[in-house]
């Protein structure tokens, strides 16, 4: 008799061990799908951002300045302007390796032009 009472207080734990963590993990999925959305959007946001940023650079320098500053800078320049162009911001499989090329392809930019970047990216996935 006494085992009995033993056994169901040990179940009674167990169930509701068991409900609460079942619960807890569905508001945690709810949750953290939540956070992720947002996440998602603000760093969506800062990728557009900076990819605009490079083109609106890009055609600046090339309409102001594209008399003055070596053939070698204005190819790089244009290549920079069309890789923005066709930066495609849904579904990609390699996301993060296509928006480093376009930052190494403006750095490159930046160091043939002789300028100092002002804006650094801080973006990390």
């Amino acid at each position: 008799m006494p085992g009995d009472i033993l056994d169901s207080v040990i179940n009674i734990e167990k169930n509701f061990y068991g409900g609460g963590f079942l619960k807890g993990q569905d508001r945690g999925m709810k949750e953290g799908t939540i956070e992720g959305y947002g996440f998602g959007i603000r760093q969506g946001a800062l990728i557009s951002k900076e990819v605009h940023s490079m083109s609106s650079f890009s055609k600046n320098i090339l309409d102001r300045a594209s008399n003055r500053i070596p053939k070698r800078a204005q190819k790089v320049l244009l290549d920079l302007i069309k890789m923005c162009a066709d930066f495609e911001y849904e579904n990609q499989e390699d996301l993060t390796g296509i928006f480093d090329e376009l930052k190494a392809r403006y750095r490159q930019a930046l160091s043939i032009l002789g300028i100092q970047p002002i804006i650094s990216s801080d973006l990390s996935f």
